[in-house]
């Protein structure tokens, strides 16, 4: 009804969905990747790689290709989409 997409990602490693390839990560590196920022520039690929795969027009908002970006959430994804609009 409004050629919308909604995307949700979570921040979280268990079963075969591991940040490191090839080997078990350690409880450290695990605990590196997850950050706010980390977080936010996962956000930012992914926002990037899906307006590719829609094809949207970047910075044209008079284009019928252009997409814009809405992030919502609450508690801590709340605190990442406010964060992400404040940097972003």
């Amino acid at each position: 009804r409004f050629g919308a997409s909604v995307i949700q990602i979570e921040h979280r490693f268990y079963g075969p969905y591991q940040p490191i390839m090839g080997r078990e990560a350690t409880v450290a590196e695990l605990v590196e990747l997850l950050t706010p920022q980390q977080a936010m520039a996962d956000m930012i690929q992914l926002t990037k790689h899906f307006k590719e795969e829609l094809n949207c027009s970047h910075y044209d908002r008079s284009s019928p290709n252009y997409c814009p970006v809405i992030t919502v959430g609450g508690s801590y994804p709340g605190f990442l989409s406010a964060m992400f609009r404040l940097a972003y």
